[in-house]
């Protein structure tokens, strides 16, 4: 979230926080604590909490002209993960950070 907010905000980009679990309650609450966390950086923020397979909902939602920002753990990024397979058939820009 950090790196994300200091590229959004000198850059005025609107950020859509998507928070994807298998229980919706735990979706919904990391979207609000990441929704919380950026407009307290003074951004503009919109929350969506979602079930299911996290690389193929951020797929869906993504237009060429979004910056996909998600986070990677490096070990889990080389043997396979959800940021790599969103890395590899997005249809814009993917930013990773760890």
């Amino acid at each position: 979230m950090h790196v994300l907010a200091a590229l959004a905000k000198p850059l005025g980009l609107r950020v859509r926080v998507v928070s994807v679990h298998e229980d919706p309650v735990q979706a919904g609450s990391w979207a609000l604590e990441a929704e919380a966390y950026l407009r307290d950086q003074g951004l503009e923020v919109e929350a969506l909490a979602l079930s299911g397979d996290p690389a193929e909902h951020l797929l869906a939602l993504q237009n060429p002209t979004d910056l996909l920002a998600l986070g990677a753990p490096v070990r889990r990024f080389l043997l396979g993960s959800t940021a790599e397979h969103v890395v590899r058939y997005a249809v814009g820009p993917v930013l990773t950070a760890r």
